[in-house]
Parts: C-alpha cells; sequence; structure tokens
C-alpha cells in the first residue's frame, strides 16, 4: 500500500500528511522521505530516550526466527479470531495498527486470517525492527513512532493491537474512534515458567495485568487466556526465544551459558489477551 490510504499526521504540527512520489509532507511544509525499505522515520530526535531505542538488532533477528518457526501461531489465530468476531456484520475497510510491531510477523500473519477488507498499520520505535517488518511485508504500511506521539490523526483508527508492548492509554483512546477497541496481549502467570526456572533460583510469576485500563479512557470488555505447552527440541530455537526476551539481558554469564547448552527445553505458554473498549 505504501501510504496512500493511511491517516498519517505530521508529528511536528499534527496536520495531515499527503504522500507525493516518495515523501510525504504536511500542509505547513514538513516532509518525509521513504526509506529505500519502504518505511517512513515519524520519530523526532527529541522524542527519544536513546540513540537507538526500542529492540537492537539482535532482538529483532532472533524474534523474526523463532516466530517464523510458528511456535507462537495460536496466538495469531485468537487475535484474528478475536478481530473477526467483532467485526463479523462489519461492512466497511478496518484500520488496525500494530502498536510496538516489532518485525512485523504478528501484523503479517493477522493479516492473512482477518475476513474483513483491512489496512494493516505497524510501528515501533526500533528502526532495525521497522526495517525488518517494511523490507519483508509489502502489503503492510510501517513507520518508526513513539506510543508516546503516534503520528496518527484522531478518531482515525478501528482496533489497536499491542503485543508484549508498552501501552499509553491517552493516546490509543485519542486515535481509536468512538466504537474503537484495544485488544493487548501480556504474559499470563506461568508464561515461559520452564525458560525461567532455568534462569532464576526462585522464578516469580507474572502479575496478571487484567483490568489495568479501566478508567478514564478504557471499559474492559472481555478476558481471554491462552495457555499451552512448548517443546523445542534443538538450541536454535531455544536461544532465539532466549534472546527475544528481557530474560537474555538480565541473566548472569553462568545462567546465559546453562541456556546455550540445551538441546531440548519444554516450557508453558501463558498469554493474557484483553479486549477493552473505547468510552
Amino acid at each position: 500500500m505504501k501510504f496512500d490510504s493511511v491517516s498519517l499526521s505530521c508529528p511536528i504540527c499534527n496536520e495531515k500528511l499527503e504522500k507525493e512520489n516518495k515523501t510525504l509532507h504536511c500542509s505547513n511544509g514538513h516532509s518525509f522521505d521513504l526509506a529505500k525499505e519502504g518505511y517512513v522515520n515519524l520519530l523526532l530526535s527529541n522524542q527519544k530516550k536513546s540513540k537507538n531505542p526500542g529492540d537492537n538488532k539482535l532482538m529483532s533477528a532472533s524474534r523474526r526466527e523463532f516466530l517464523n518457526s510458528g511456535a507462537y501461531f495460536p496466538l495469531v489465530e485468537r487475535i484474528a479470531q478475536l478481530i473477526n468476531e467483532k467485526y463479523k456484520d462489519n461492512v466497511s475497510p478496518l484500520a488496525v495498527v500494530d502498536a510496538g510491531c516489532g518485525e512485523g510477523y504478528y501484523m503479517d500473519s493477522i493479516n492473512k486470517l482477518v475476513k474483513n477488507t483491512t489496512n494493516f498499520i505497524g510501528f515501533d520505535m526500533s528502526r532495525d525492527a521497522i526495517k525488518l517488518a517494511a523490507k519483508k511485508y509489502k502489503e503492510i504500511d510501517f513507520f518508526v513512532a513513539s506510543i508516546n506521539n503516534v503520528p496518527l490523526l484522531s478518531s482515525s483508527t478501528d482496533c489497536i493491537i499491542s503485543i508484549f508492548s508498552p501501552i499509553n492509554e491517552k493516546e490509543f483512546a485519542r486515535i481509536l474512534n468512538d466504537n474503537g477497541i484495544l485488544i493487548t496481549v501480556t504474559p499470563n502467570k506461568q508464561h515461559l515458567s520452564g525458560l525461567a526456572n532455568i534462569i532464576y533460583d526462585k522464578a516469580k510469576e507474572h502479575d496478571s495485568k487484567i483490568g489495568n485500563l479501566e478508567g478514564e479512557n478504557f471499559d474492559l470488555e472481555k478476558n481471554d487466556i491462552l495457555t499451552f505447552t512448548l517443546n523445542l527440541d534443538n538450541n536454535t530455537d531455544i536461544m532465539n526465544l532466549f534472546r527475544m526476551t528481557p530474560y537474555y539481558y538480565s541473566s548472569s554469564k553462568e545462567k546465559s551459558e546453562k541456556v546455550n547448552e540445551l538441546t531440548t527445553l519444554e516450557t508453558t505458554i501463558d498469554f493474557e489477551i484483553n479486549i477493552f473498549r473505547k468510552k
């Protein structure tokens, strides 16, 4: 699509961005060029907390390789099912945004299963991740941005998906239309417990996030739990899983070496999926 039907706004002045050739520009003369990979960088320098925010190349590449193995495909199916159920009577094209889309696997996979005509958009603050996404998934528009300053027009979005990503309630509520929903995926209590038990002497359960967004902007519409056992039978998949989690960066050298020696791993996959409705 390459931004022909996306309601992007200028990150400088908030005016609508229009596409002309390989440039996006607003009525105030601000312009942003499409990169050769097909994405656009709308993250301003003063919106960064570091030089290269978000996931690095190693984490992004590991996530792509692991997710492409199909290990988390049950999550893709469940999210697509929820969207299809929610919009089964919808006749107009949907605008679905993946906030914190990473390297794009979820957006592309869900796109293939959603029945409605849908405009899928993904953004992430990691330029490395967005480069990977835009190079591979040409049917989806990707841009670099922060959840704290989402360059989308107000009320322009039907559905936001946030998978293991931070949330900005105020911004998400702003870009959602009056009937919009937010689908969040967070780790449930036993998520990756098999891996955690190898890394930590006393692994703690994850805290449930249910209802955390209930308040000024959202009401909880549905809570769903998806749990299954994952059996990995090679070190490549195990290390890719390890490197795409925060565990990799918080583990001691000794524990990391222990994971690196594994050739099999059985672990619980435990997702909490919440649907929030905009008030």
